[in-house]
């Protein structure tokens, strides 16, 4: 009897909210036993990942050259001495060509990309291939699969990124971490808290990762405006590529 009233009164008790805990580590563990089981996937698709946003970098940088050049007529400053005695149509056409050339690689490298995903996915299900969870489930692990590839190849890309903005320009560099250190405040503080207690905008994850990039380059050049006002920007090129 006693027992029966200790359980109706904790019953009926009011349950106290819960915040659900992120599963950090149950995502580490994830992602070192899929970094043991293909290491060398992982390994090829992130300096693939480097190589492509390099290749995309010079397929943006040399056409705004391009025009600059065609613009002006004169030979910019960051032209090699090499080809200090190239004419001004001969620097039109290598600027033409490099874009082009650029451009074609990335779409090399991410469609090699895609393959090196679909071979290490493929051998982790023929591993597994006993183990039938649901309808389609092939699919739906490959696509995780590659989502957990293009993350630690960002994350490698970030890291990169970060060592030369330190080398390059350093102001960058801080403008990001800033932004970071904000949006992650947002993220986990005050969104949570902003949900809670308005109603759903209808924000689609497309809308707000827009948002996201739009204002984390406006934040960036902000910095790179005040860097001007102060008289200490580095040459535009420079600028421009961080």
């Amino acid at each position: 009897g006693v027992q029966a009233m200790s359980t109706t009164v904790t019953s009926a008790a009011p349950a106290q909210p819960t915040r659900p805990a992120v599963p950090w580590r149950r995502l580490g563990r994830l992602a070192l036993a899929l970094w043991r089981a293909t290491p060398v996937h992982a390994g090829v698709y992130a300096m693939l990942f480097v190589c492509s946003q390099l290749f995309l970098l010079a397929a943006l940088l040399l056409p705004w050259k391009l025009l600059t050049v065609m613009a002006t007529g004169a030979v910019p400053g960051f032209v090699p001495a090499a080809w200090a005695g190239a004419t001004v149509r001969e620097l039109v056409w290598a600027f033409a060509v490099g874009a082009v050339l650029a451009l074609v690689l990335y779409g090399v490298s991410e469609l090699v990309m895609a393959r090196v995903a679909r071979h290490g996915s493929g051998g982790i299900l023929l591993r597994n291939d006993k183990v039938v969870l649901f309808d389609r489930y092939d699919r739906h692990a490959a696509g995780l699969y590659r989502y957990f590839l293009r993350c630690q190849a960002a994350a490698l890309a970030v890291a990169v990124i970060a060592v030369c903005l330190a080398w390059l320009y350093q102001l960058v560099l801080c403008g990001l971490a800033v932004y970071l250190v904000l949006g992650a405040v947002f993220v986990y503080r005050v969104r949570p808290r902003f949900a809670a207690t308005a109603p759903d905008p209808g924000l689609t994850p497309g809308l707000m990762g827009n948002a996201w990039w739009g204002a984390g380059f406006i934040f960036v050049v902000g910095w790179v405006v005040w860097d001007y006002l102060h008289g200490t920007l580095p040459p535009l090129w420079q600028v421009f590529v961080c």
